[in-house]
């Protein structure tokens, strides 16, 4: 006789270990009782089992009786149930077949034994091949979402470079079709500009201009120097400036993003693009990352010939000066 069974989850707060047995009243036959398996079905619970009862035996005219081992006249065949799959590709049914025709002929229960091994041992090994075909899949799922992001965020840096970056910059060149002529012909007239927040001031004319002017006399020009002319368009004369310097120090820090004159006008559309237009070389633009708050342009963070120097690195100011001093001789930090 086969008997296929339902599952369910159960809490078990029980101090009894599994198998176990419980006894429970008959709704239909009240004078009979019902036993309740607990099972646990693990891999180890598959096979085949015995169940065994102790019963009390009273004998007339006695006052203690003797506790009797009865075992139950059928055996508990506990199976898995399987089913073909994506990945399940061992047909067992015809296993299947054979044991429950073993069960209906009512063969030796050793054969049936035998065969139930061999049945188990078939269902591990197939469970290890269904095991190592999905950790492959999802491998290969990971390998394709990676590629497929590292596309996505190409394509995006490369619309980000052309249409918030290199179009506004060449719509700006356009409005100014004298200047890069002039440039042309005069070449770099100023050796440094400096481009800096208004915060950042006091840092630029205390420590850096003192230093570059007093020591190796180089020609600086920075936002509100006497190389700017009052009452005259601030744009225009950032514009000229900037492309007319020979070296290019910029000083990052958190009032510099947050000033709309510096980050997009003086970084954005005019330092970035000498860059792209190959005006200017990597070596010949320095960014000095002032405080906590300074960010490295996003689109040089993995260009590694872009020189920074971090100003909160403990090192003594006179060193980080020197740094300066080889950038601006040398090119090179």
């Amino acid at each position: 006789m086969l008997i296929y069974f339902g599952t369910s989850n159960i809490e078990w707060d029980g101090e009894e270990n599994f198998p176990y047995i419980d006894i429970a009243g008959n709704d239909r036959f009240p004078e009979s009782k019902r036993a309740i398996f607990y099972y646990c079905l693990c891999p180890h619970a598959f096979g085949i089992h015995r169940i065994n009862f102790m019963r009390y035996v009273d004998i007339p005219g006695k006052s203690k009786g003797f506790y009797e081992n009865v075992q139950h006249p059928y055996a508990l065949v506990v199976l898995p149930q399987s089913k073909l799959s994506l990945f399940r590709y061992l047909d067992d049914s015809a296993v299947y077949a054979e044991l429950e025709n073993l069960v209906l002929t009512e063969q030796p229960i050793e054969l049936i034994g035998m065969k139930v091994d061999s049945l188990i041992g078939l269902l591990g090994s197939n469970e290890e091949k269904v095991l190592l075909m999905a950790n492959v899949v999802q491998n290969v799922m990971f390998a394709f979402i990676y590629v497929i992001l590292l596309v996505i965020i190409s394509v995006l840096s490369k619309w980000y470079s052309v249409c918030l970056i290199r179009i506004p910059a060449r719509r700006l060149l356009r409005s100014l079709p004298n200047i890069e002529q002039m440039l042309l012909l005069e070449g770099p007239a100023i050796d440094v500009f400096i481009s800096h927040s208004d915060e950042d001031r006091s840092f630029v004319i205390g420590t850096i201009v003192p230093f570059l002017t007093e020591h190796d006399r180089v020609n600086v020009c920075f936002s509100g120097s006497e190389e700017f002319t009052p009452n005259q368009p601030l744009i225009r004369q950032l514009y000229e400036k900037i492309t007319k310097s020979s070296k290019l120090l910029v000083v990052l820090s958190t009032s510099y993003h947050e000033d709309i004159l510096c980050e997009q006008l003086q970084l954005e559309h005019i330092i970035l693009p000498l860059l792209y237009e190959e005006h200017r070389q990597k070596t010949d633009i320095l960014f000095i990352l002032y405080d906590d708050g300074a960010r490295f342009p996003e689109i040089l963070r993995w260009n590694f010939d872009a020189h920074r120097l971090s100003w909160n690195n403990h090192l003594p100011e006179r060193v980080l000066l020197g740094s300066i001093r080889r950038w601006i001789t040398t090119g090179n930090m």
